[in-house]
């Protein structure tokens, strides 16, 4: 069954769990005493002058900014007549520590002004941030059992638990978040991670998936000019990278297709001087897409100006890149230029193609080189992905 787990991506609310106020001491005496409740800061500390908050205050009671499950021992006081607020004394007793704090409740429509010198610790209780977490646990125990599935996986992810967790805002380190959190296991390792509900969906298939395109030539679809003989392609090491070879009796080149561009060492192995029309060059993406191409030198402010022939006498060579233009743009975030990757953005175990279309003008004549790139993703752990 597959869970889908956006809807949390902006924190879990969880204030209908928050403790319920009644009108009589009895009522909270029933409802609370000898009962287990979790202390959760607020999102974001509000400080508001001389006036304590609620913050502040539990901030000085020395709760701090995460979960701690308390029991009540003790709510005493007195219902009386024809008073609308009940005050209170509450003893609470951390689970599992030596934590324990006595402390003034006020129900109700209590109006006075708690001060940060008050040394008796005041409370309203409609501001306290004691919620009954059990509950919570209770309501979403029935996503216990189910599974994350990854059709290019084999394993599935099965949510063994699920419980809340205060996470800070990357964006504001005052700002906490409550975030739902499930322990998933892998069915075929066994092995337990946890992830956040809003990332599992992602994270927990991350290994199973590691890995990395890699681009190889496959074929050069030569010139119809009956004057170029055709040529062969050579796998070249070169320091350790792997990169292509096709020479003919007209070009020699040397070229390697990565995430962004290719580069290339083109040779002149004819008589007469040669000519790379960069106006003319086309790169065609996976999906069957056309664009420009720019080359080293060029502004990519100007990338769609035009750009001048690259010439190469007999016998020299000229090193170059090329990079679709259709790739560039403006990084707002960065405030730099930047380039997107022509490979897939997903993983995918379908071989995909692009090409690069190089017109060598010699003589008076164009000839149009296409280099066709396999774009092939080769995964770290093989052994764990479902094969056609």
């Amino acid at each position: 069954m597959y869970v889908s787990s956006v809807a949390f991506a902006k924190g879990e609310d969880i204030s209908q769990y928050r403790l319920k106020e009644y009108s009589t001491v009895e009522e909270f005496q029933e409802a609370y005493l000898n009962k287990v409740i979790t202390y959760s800061p607020v999102e974001k500390p509000v400080y508001s002058g001389s006036l304590v908050t609620i913050t502040e205050l539990e901030q000085h009671m020395g709760l701090g900014f995460d979960f701690r499950t308390f029991v009540v021992t003790s709510i005493t006081g007195k219902t009386k007549k024809n008073k609308d607020w009940l005050d209170m004394e509450w003893t609470i007793e951390e689970v599992g520590g030596s934590f324990r704090k006595t402390f003034k409740v006020h129900s109700g429509n209590y109006t006075q002004e708690i001060y940060y010198y008050n040394k008796d610790k005041e409370f309203l209780f409609r501001e306290l941030q004691f919620f009954m977490l059990d509950e919570w646990k209770e309501d979403h125990k029935s996503e216990i059992g189910q599974f994350f599935e990854n059709p290019l996986v084999k394993a599935k992810y099965e949510i063994i638990d699920v419980y809340l967790v205060i996470e800070e805002d990357p964006d504001d380190i005052y700002n906490k978040k409550i975030m739902k959190k499930y322990t998933v296991q892998n069915t075929i390792s066994g092995e337990k991670s946890d992830f956040l509900a809003c990332e599992v969906e992602t994270l927990c298939f991350k290994e199973d998936l590691s890995g990395s395109y890699h681009t190889s030539l496959v074929k050069v679809e030569k010139p119809s000019n009956p004057s170029v003989q055709y040529g062969n392609t050579t796998t070249v090491e070169d320091e350790g990278v792997t990169k292509y070879g096709y020479e003919d009796n007209f070009i020699s080149i040397i070229i390697l297709g990565t995430s962004k561009e290719f580069s290339f060492t083109l040779k002149n192995l004819s008589d007469n001087t040669l000519k790379l029309i960069w106006d003319d060059a086309v790169f065609v993406d996976y999906t069957g897409r056309t664009s420009r191409v720019m080359h080293s030198g060029m502004k990519y402010s100007e990338r769609e100006a035009s750009q001048p022939a690259s010439t190469i006498i007999r016998g020299a060579s000229l090193d170059e890149i090329a990079c679709p233009t259709s790739n560039v743009f403006y990084n707002e975030d960065k405030k730099e230029w930047d380039i997107h990757s022509m490979y897939p953005s997903r993983v995918s175990i379908d071989t995909k193609q692009v090409q690069l279309m190089l017109p060598i003008q010699i003589k008076d004549v164009i000839n149009e080189y296409i280099f066709v790139f396999d774009i092939n993703y080769v995964f770290n752990h093989p052994e764990r992905i479902n094969t056609p």
